[in-house]
């Protein structure tokens, strides 16, 4: 049976994530084995006033420290619902209860559960996993029944990630770089290559909108949440993770240019505070009909540094958009 046990949320998460970083394991055992202990790579580092045991570590092997690297990726994406250790199997065989699959990282948000099998060697080596990749294939199917069966509604992808092989090295190394700057919002860019052009189930994707003339042609200007934009968005980095797509643009994002924008968007608040009240003041004098020097010559004392952007409007009307409600289809080349 599948132990569910092992899936932890909120502050067990967040305690796993610590486990989870360290490079070595520890544990306490008693001090008569430690002679056994030591034989199998364990060096003593702990005394405890109980002379009997004794505090043991060993550092932990090069599958396990990328298994915890993966792990602590999606993490780090915002994900809620995640194995604790290494333990945590899952049934794929309904009808023997009792043949299980032991995950190396199961990851679950509102919408998706990711399962991940891992891979890594010291040494750089050739495989293709071929006989491995066929037998998990023939589990998927029951794997992901199993998954929906406790996180109904949600879609469910694998991912097979591997370190020091001669596959695709730059995909997992592209996803690390942009947690480590866009933190959980990464994670929608990882979702929207997995579910290219899938439909998002329960999102509504009505928008109030203003449509505009401009020169012959309309416009539509709206706000949207940024958590549904993200969702139906997809940026096309210069990475080499995204070399078969379509023709890339965009450098990774750095934080400290998320810093600047910031900066940038709460001066720029505070510039249209001022300019509301300047708009106000505009359209009494209008009202008024004064002249229109003075006006423009209001508008100025008032402006003063704030920047300005006036955009020439034939007609404007309010009324109802609908947005995509899936992240764009990905080409392959």
């Amino acid at each position: 049976m599948t132990s569910w046990e092992k899936i932890v949320t909120g502050k067990e998460l967040v305690t796993a994530k610590n486990l989870r970083k360290r490079t070595y394991i520890v544990k306490k055992e008693r001090r008569v084995s430690l002679a056994e202990l030591e034989e199998e790579g364990w060096k003593e580092f702990k005394t405890y006033k109980d002379k009997r045991f004794v505090g043991v570590k060993k550092d932990k092997s090069c599958d396990e420290i990328f298994e915890d690297k993966v792990w602590t990726l999606f993490a780090n994406m915002g994900f809620t619902d995640m194995n604790t250790d290494r333990c945590f199997k899952m049934q794929y065989d309904f009808k023997n209860p009792e043949i299980t699959q032991q995950i190396d990282v199961f990851a679950a948000d509102e919408e998706t559960v990711i399962i991940v099998e891992c891979k890594a060697t010291k040494t750089v080596k050739k495989s293709s996993f071929k006989k491995m990749i066929e037998a998990y294939y023939g589990q998927m199917d029951g794997l992901r029944k199993e998954a929906q069966k406790k996180y109904p509604g949600r879609k469910v992808k694998f991912i097979w990630a591997s370190s020091n092989y001669i596959m695709n090295k730059a995909t997992i190394n592209y996803y690390f770089e942009l947690a480590k700057h866009l933190g959980s919002c990464a994670r929608y860019q990882l979702l929207g290559n997995l579910f290219a052009n899938q439909e998002i189930r329960n999102m509504d994707n009505k928008i109030p909108a203003i449509e505009g003339k401009m020169g012959g042609n309309k416009y539509y200007s709206f706000s949207i949440e940024p958590e549904k934009l993200l969702k139906i968005g997809y940026v096309l980095h210069r990475n080499e993770a995204n070399k078969s797509m379509m023709p890339t643009y965009q450098r990774i994002i750095k934080k400290k240019r998320l810093q600047d924008i910031q900066k940038f968007i709460i001066h720029l608040l505070l510039a249209l505070i001022q300019m509301e009240k300047v708009c106000n003041l505009i359209l009494y004098l209008k009202k008024r009909k004064l002249n229109l020097l003075f006006r423009v010559l209001v508008f100025f004392i008032y402006l003063k540094n704030i920047v300005l952007l006036i955009l020439l409007t034939d007609s404007i009307d309010y009324m109802v958009i609908r947005i995509p409600n899936m992240p764009p289809k990905i080409v392959y080349l």
